[in-house]
């Protein structure tokens, strides 16, 4: 008896989710079709395309047949919770533009998506492109709660919903350049972005009101290889991975998966040095990923790039809003699980290497510094990766031409300035070097600003000493006297910028000093 109340219990619990979830309405549009349409070569009343060959497919019937499919995929899916719903469900059922915003509507649809594949009158053109509407919208607050609305922001407009969409039709295709040749623009994301923001469509401008709204083209049928491609095996045609694509953008959206964006950060510029699942890819790429999914990252330990070694240093998942790193992971391969509730993902690869440029502030060429003093030694360097990238410094007294012997310091942090306790022996010609290098030998280094700079001895710090008998007395003064009225010895200069007799610091020897 218990065991019977149990499963009585699981059953009316499983039961209650799945009453709770099934509100949620897709509803999916086929388009084109009506009276004499055909797979080949009618598209019946509806309009739409055919494609290139003697015997054309006709549009109309690929859309049915991934609409289908995608229902289908719907229907079996026990725990996604969103209902799909068909605005035809046969070749030769004609509905109207206005009928299939109507159907929509009375479905209390929350998500409206509209099936099509594009022509051309060139059999080259290919492309996939996903339309949205850019008007905002009120919708739903809670899909349960009709009665609920509120003003959809930016970030949860159709532009999401479309770009998840996209993204996977992209991905169904296997490979990333399916708006090159549309759009003649190198990324798809950025490069159709505004071929794709658009109200022309019908059902997108009539129906901003209550659901999410998108319409794909996903493929030309025009196109010879892209027709060929629906004509395989239905085990292995491309109607099954649309409509997956279709399927999976949606759901991605619905349990609030994100946008993936993946690029490396090396100063060189994007390059393919990032693997996803196994694929190498141009950065930087973006996918749609679902909550929960596992995604296999890979980055290149070591490679070589427009004249520098680039080396990996570490991953990092970053905050969408703030972009403050939320996870942090430093070997090559990095097994990530999808986060719920953000719309965006950024998984950055960063890698250490050159160019680098370094510029040292202080010392400045020309000055005297004194020896015992604490100079700060102040440089600036552009570099890689914060902690990745090192500074040796180090000092030559001779004009450079003994090759920087004396180490001030070594593998110190870039951002640093050091501190240097100025040491003897004394020189007017010396000159410090910052060199700023990698853990792969790139590098880069910076000599002092203008000209050399001196290092005198400290027994010159006093400044009244004018008789140069390493004391400061009465006799001082009386050797002064003597040298600015009666023409006597002048004080000696120890390489001191107003000779020793500048006893107040003024710059010039006067009554005033003696006294």
């Amino acid at each position: 008896m218990t065991i019977q109340r149990t499963i009585l219990i699981a059953c009316l619990i499983l039961f209650a989710a799945t009453v709770q979830l099934s509100g949620s309405v897709v509803v999916i549009d086929p388009g084109h079709g009506g009276p004499g349409a055909s797979q080949f070569g009618s598209n019946g009343d509806g309009a739409g395309t055919c494609g290139p060959t003697p015997d054309p497919m006709s549009e109309q019937w690929v859309n049915l047949q991934v609409g289908l499919h995608m229902k289908w995929l719907a229907d079996h899916e026990l725990y996604w919770g969103v209902t799909p719903r068909m605005t035809r469900e046969d070749e030769t059922t004609y509905v109207s533009l206005p009928d299939r915003v109507q159907k929509a509507k009375n479905f209390n649809a929350y998500y409206f998506l509209s099936i099509h594949h594009n022509g051309d009158t060139s059999a080259a053109k290919q492309g996939t492109e996903v339309f949205w509407s850019d008007s905002g919208k009120a919708i739903w607050g809670d899909p349960q709660d009709p009665d609920s609305t509120f003003w959809r922001s930016t970030e949860s407009r159709d532009s999401v919903y479309a770009m998840k969409v996209l993204l996977r039709l992209i991905g169904a295709w296997g490979y990333t350049n399916r708006c090159d040749v549309y759009c003649g623009k190198p990324d798809c994301m950025s490069g159709c972005d505004e071929s794709r923001r658009a109200d022309h469509k019908f059902v997108l401008n009539h129906s901003h009101d209550n659901y999410y709204c998108a319409l794909s083209e996903a493929s030309f049928i025009t196109n010879y290889l892209e027709e060929w491609k629906f004509l395989n095996d239905w085990s292995t045609n491309h109607i099954t991975s649309e409509a997956n694509a279709l399927y999976t953008g949606t759901r991605s959206h619905f349990n609030k998966g994100g946008i993936a964006q993946l690029s490396n950060t090396y100063l060189g510029g994007p390059g393919d040095e990032i693997a996803v699942d196994g694929i190498v890819y141009t950065t930087p790429i973006q996918f749609a990923w679902e909550v929960g999914e596992q995604h296999a990252l890979q980055a290149k330990n070591l490679f070589f790039s427009g004249g520098y070694y680039y080396y990996f240093h570490h991953w990092v998942h970053l905050d969408p809003v703030f972009h403050q790193p939320m996870e942090t992971h430093y070997t090559t391969d990095w097994y990530v699980t999808v986060p719920p509730e953000f719309d965006f993902h950024i998984y950055l690869a960063y890698f250490t290497g050159g160019p680098y440029s370094c510029e040292i502030l202080e010392p400045y060429g020309g000055n005297t510094y004194r020896v015992g003093d604490t100079l700060q030694i102040i440089y600036t360097c552009d570099a890689g990766v914060e902690y990745t990238t090192l500074v040796d410094v180090s000092l030559d007294r001779h004009n450079g031409h003994s090759g920087y012997p004396e180490v001030i310091a070594q593998n110190v942090p870039y951002q640093d300035g050091v501190r240097w306790v100025i040491n003897g022996p004394e020189s007017d010609s010396c000159l410090m070097k910052v060199a700023i290098h990698d853990f792969v030998g790139n590098s880069a280094s910076a000599i002092s600003e203008h000209y050399t700079f001196k290092v005198h001895s400290s027994f010159c710090t006093s400044c009244g000493d004018a008789s140069g008998d390493g004391k400061i007395n009465i006799s001082d003064a009386v050797f002064l006297m003597a040298y600015i009225f009666a023409g006597g010895t002048p004080p000696g200069d120890c390489n001191y910028a107003h000779g020793m007799g500048d006893a107040d610091g003024s710059g010039t020897v006067n009554v005033s000093d003696a006294i």
